[in-house]
């Protein structure tokens, strides 16, 4: 659904996507073709693949990912002037 609609994050000034490698629920292709998707929008992606992780966000190599992602994105909210 997000492939489909993806005209609709194309205001998003970055994406961050933590995949596990193993995830046999949602496959790695579909977030590697999300990413191109958003890079064609002009928009920035990190896109990590997680050795050995597959669909649970409780896998460490994925919270590992999401922590680097959710601080990328605390810093970049931080470099902009409030509104």
């Amino acid at each position: 659904q997000l492939l489909a609609n993806v005209g609709n994050l194309a205001n998003l000034e970055t994406v961050k996507i933590s995949h596990g490698r193993a995830d046999y629920v949602c496959q790695p292709r579909s977030a590697y073709r999300l990413a191109e998707a958003l890079e064609a929008k002009k928009v920035d992606v990190a896109l990590d693949f997680v050795a050995a992780a597959g669909h649970s966000d409780t896998e460490p190599g994925l919270v590992d990912s999401m922590i680097k992602h959710s601080d990328a994105i605390r810093d970049l909210l931080q470099k902009k002037p409030n509104s």
